[in-house]
């Protein structure tokens, strides 16, 4: 026992005076040990030096491919796999099949990141990211996994624009959901243009289901831009008030302001409350668009208190002038 601890020593004293290498014969290509620069490839007679070293070590840090590593540990223009033999997926046009986690640059020449999880059955997750908090109560508002994004700003960096991408996910090569500086979120569209945009022209873009995901609500705009909702209960329920307006005109000249109404359509609709009776021919302006005729079912002019004061006059644009669906004076 004295006698090999002797020769261990011995051995390792050129290593510790001169920096040189210690190097052990193995079949495992890349073990290596020593201060300085040194090699090992597995050779059928053993270990040899190389004049370009591999691996490198120096001021506690591990270069390979490189001799000056600028990290603890620097992988220069390679590529990392975490493999195993009970792992055999096939899959070797991505990196070799017993590979589980494959790390490399997405582009040799611009850099960044590119891994994958792969697996050879059914019922793992190929890629898993699981963040986990090291006590019983963290802080409501600090997320277990968080993603940044952003982009160069000299030597830091900054926030990215509201029209640049900060999230993108994709089913293989066709991006399926978007998320913008801006904070839009982009299903089936690369180009929200509102907080949550949905583009789907199959069928509909949205449905609400309830607990029983039997009851459900279908939400479906049309090449015609108009919008259909279809509930299985039958039944459209809507609290509050649709386009309503209170009267700041004069006599027959009626003026309303709408949130939302747009200009003028076929179908629009608008319940006015007046401010003042009408005595016959009368408009109405909403939003500044313009003086629009109300006329009865029959096209005629409306009778003279067809439109009272504070009470609901139902008015829908026909195309060309606003329709008043129930005149005072024949409805009461």
């Amino acid at each position: 026992m004295k006698k090999f601890m002797l020769t261990i020593i011995l051995l390792l004293i050129p290593c510790i005076v001169f920096g040189q290498g210690l190097l052990f014969k193995s079949a495992v290509s890349g073990v290596s040990l020593g201060n300085g620069q040194w090699i090992g490839t597995s050779q059928a007679g053993g270990w040899t030096f190389t004049s370009d070293p591999y691996i490198y070590t120096t001021s506690a840090s591990v270069g390979i491919g490189t001799t000056s590593p600028a990290a603890s540990l620097d992988i220069r223009e390679g590529t990392i796999n975490y493999s195993d033999d009970h792992v055999d997926h096939g899959m070797t046009a991505l990196t070799a099949t017993n590979t589980y986690a494959h790390f490399q640059a997405l582009s040799g020449s611009n850099g960044g990141c590119y891994g994958i999880g792969l697996t050879d059955a059914d019922g793992t997750s190929p890629f898993y990211f699981y963040g986990v908090f090291g006590v019983t109560n963290p802080t409501a508002t600090l997320p277990a996994v968080k993603f940044a994004a952003s982009k160069k700003n000299g030597i830091a960096t900054q926030g990215l624009e509201n029209t640049e991408t900060v999230f993108q996910v994709l089913n293989h090569t066709t991006e399926k959901i978007t998320l913008l500086g801006s904070g839009n979120l982009g299903i089936g569209t690369i180009t929200p243009n509102a907080a949550l945009h949905i583009l789907n022209a199959t069928g509909p873009q949205f449905i609400i289901t309830d607990t029983n995901k039997a009851d459900s609500t279908t939400f479906e705009v049309g090449g015609d831009g108009d919008l259909t909702i279809v509930p299985t209960g039958g039944d459209v329920v809507i609290a509050g008030t649709i386009n309503t307006a209170d009267d700041g005109g004069s006599d027959d000249t009626y003026v309303a302001t709408v949130t939302g109404f747009g200009t003028p359509a076929k179908g629009k609709q608008l319940i006015l409350f007046a401010a003042t009776i009408n005595t016959g021919a009368c408009t109405i302006n909403i939003n500044a668009g313009g003086a629009v005729n109300i006329k009865t079912i029959s096209g005629a002019d409306p009778a003279n208190s067809d439109i009272l004061v504070d009470k609901p006059a139902i008015l829908i644009h026909n195309g060309t002038d606003y329709t008043l669906t129930n005149p005072a004076t024949t409805c009461d």
